[in-house]
């Protein structure tokens, strides 16, 4: 074969022109046959010049693989693998590679730690274990790690779980603690430096945990005693189900031994039909028709029960919303005279609107608006209070004071 010319189709590789066809070749392969020199080929050079060809792909595709980032060996050879390629065309590459000091696993154990410590929230252990998956040594794992400086550690760990009592603050403080340790363990920190940070520092808490109960009780106590008639109804449903098999089953063999008896042509055999029924007694209960019934009586009973819980649920509701529209309307329409007449009566103090304001104002430390509605009998009585007072104001002797105060509310 005769080479007509060279055209260079990329970094590495050159297309190469004969009189009737046409090859690409890497340039390694080309220096290494001094094909720039040669004018002709013949078949046999043409095939170890294929074969070495072909090994220099897998050498480039390799190449490439790791100037994405660093690989180590079994990362490597698992790529390459999944390329379809010889197993003895990967260890070659690998081998040469190795070589060449292109692939250490040395080398990429001790960049991994540095990268995914410096620029990820992920501690030692989660790092060790992904180093181990990757195929590295046990010993040069331990090597580098061992290098890391515990201080650098709880530093690291300090500002993660700073973040994370921000993000939960709305939770009680067990749960935060619960869910930062959680977190910490799966980012791979050890539980004694989790506890060391914890312990120092402070864990505010926005929850209210007579609130948070109350809401949880309201919304699990119906649904639970429900929850459990569902299961007892399931599991009488399933043993009924058994017992009608079991009856069925009775049913037909009686019917068959009754064919038999009538069919019987001799005393013998009307004996061994009798003898059959008796063991046919032995094998199903006596009360299995008793049984049925009662089941059924329990689960018509059950189901009863369920009927009575879901009303009692549904009527509390309604009476909630009765309430709330009640309280709507003793908040509305009550004027100055009104109000001093329930406060010389007593009645004032005995309102609904009225306790839940006040129980409402020693409950919060703060408003910030919306949390709670002033009531207008309360309003007018503020009113009245402060009508009482201002014709007095200068008559008393004044002191300012500096930060903040309170105002007590009679």
């Amino acid at each position: 074969m005769k080479i007509i010319k060279y055209k260079k189709i990329s970094n590495n590789k050159y297309k190469i022109y004969f009189d009737n066809s046409s090859l690409v070749l890497y340039e390694n392969v080309i220096l290494k046959y001094n094909l720039l020199f040669k004018k002709e080929i013949d078949e046999d050079l043409l095939k170890e010049i294929n074969k070495d060809n072909y090994k220099e792909s897998i050498y480039d595709i390799s190449i490439k693989y790791i100037d994405v980032r660093m690989r180590s060996k079994k990362e490597l050879e698992k790529y390459l693998i999944n390329k379809k390629y010889e197993k003895k065309d990967i260890d070659d590459t690998i081998n040469k590679l190795l070589e060449k000091n292109i692939l250490n696993d040395d080398l990429f154990c001790k960049s991994y730690i540095i990268d995914k410590f410096n620029l990820t929230n992920k501690g030692l252990d989660k790092i060790k274990n992904e180093l181990i998956n990757l195929g590295i040594d046990e010993k040069i794992i331990y090597k580098y790690l061992s290098l890391v400086d515990n201080d650098l550690i709880l530093n690291k760990l300090n500002k993660i779980i700073g973040k994370q009592l921000k993000i939960n603050s709305k939770f009680p403080i067990n749960k935060i603690k619960n869910k930062i340790i959680n977190s910490c363990i799966n980012l791979g920190y050890k539980y004694e430096d989790i506890i060391n940070v914890l312990e120092n520092c402070k864990i505010n808490s926005y929850s209210n945990i007579e609130n948070d109960y109350n809401k949880l009780l309201n919304k699990y106590k119906n649904k639970y005693d429900c929850y459990k008639l569902q299961n007892i109804i399931k599991r009488k449903k399933l043993e009924l189900e058994q017992l009608e098999t079991k009856k069925q089953e009775r049913d037909e063999k009686v019917e068959i031994l009754k064919r038999a008896i009538e069919e019987a042509k001799t005393e013998e055999e009307a004996d061994e039909v009798n003898k059959s029924i008796e063991d046919l007694e032995k094998d199903f209960p006596d009360d299995l028709d008793e049984k049925i019934e009662d089941i059924k009586e329990e689960i018509t009973e059950i189901n009863k029960q369920l009927e009575d819980i879901e009303n009692k649920y549904n009527k509390q509701k309604d009476n909630e919303e009765n309430e709330k529209g009640e309280r709507g309307k003793n908040m509305t329409n009550v004027n100055k005279l009104q109000t001093r007449e329930a406060l010389k009566t007593g009645t004032y103090y005995e309102r609904a609107d009225v306790k839940e304001f006040y129980e409402g104002v020693k409950n919060i430390r703060a408003l910030n608006g919306g949390e709670l509605l002033i009531p207008e009998i309360v309003i007018n009585r503020i009113m009245d209070i402060v009508g009482d007072y201002s014709t007095l104001y200068n008559l008393v002797d004044k002191a300012r004071i500096g930060g903040k105060g309170r105002i007590i509310l009679d």
